[in-house]
């Protein structure tokens, strides 16, 4: 009621939007030219971040409707775990990834000119000045390190935020 329209057909259109977004991201529009492949993309994974975030608001409210003790203490410490996840969750995980990706990477196969070898990947190199690497790096170690990520840092966040909450009675 509160979306406009029938939550089935909204939630229908999600559920296309991920499809949507998935196919972008497997690469099928290696036909298409490359301003048009960015502008697709920006709509479409702009459009999937507000209705997904919709949608987990509307399925929320209408499956997940109590409150028990770990909700309250979640809900209490939100906003600092908000604050501290630009620290723990955007810089660590990404530092804690390239230190452990690169101390299991057998330097005895690289080639020192290009890069390249290790069992097929390079060591993750960050040029001097720069923030951007262009090594590629296989899918399975990212997915592992994302849900890491997701799962120890943001719990982190939240009893960092409980901590420096009660230091400073907030």
């Amino acid at each position: 009621r509160q979306l406009g329209m029938n939550v089935w057909i909204f939630r229908s259109f999600v559920l296309i939007l991920y499809g949507s977004t998935v196919a972008l991201s497997l690469n099928v529009h290696q036909t298409l030219p490359q301003p048009a492949i960015f502008i697709i993309e920006s709509i479409v994974h702009g459009l999937w971040t507000v209705e997904f975030s919709v949608f987990l608001l509307e399925s929320f409210q209408e499956y997940v409707d109590f409150k028990t003790p770990l909700s309250e203490w979640m809900s209490r410490w939100s906003y600092g775990a908000y604050l501290l996840q630009n620290i723990l969750v955007f810089t660590m995980p990404v530092v804690v990834f390239v230190y452990a990706y690169n101390a299991g990477f057998d330097r005895s196969l690289q080639d020192v000119t290009t890069g390249s070898g290790g069992g097929g990947y390079g060591a993750i190199v960050f040029e001097p000045g720069s923030s951007v690497s262009s090594t590629v790096v296989p899918m399975t170690p990212l997915v592992i390190g994302w849900v890491y990520a997701c799962l120890v840092y943001t719990t982190l966040c939240y009893v960092g935020a409980s901590i420096l909450g009660q230091l400073f009675r907030v």
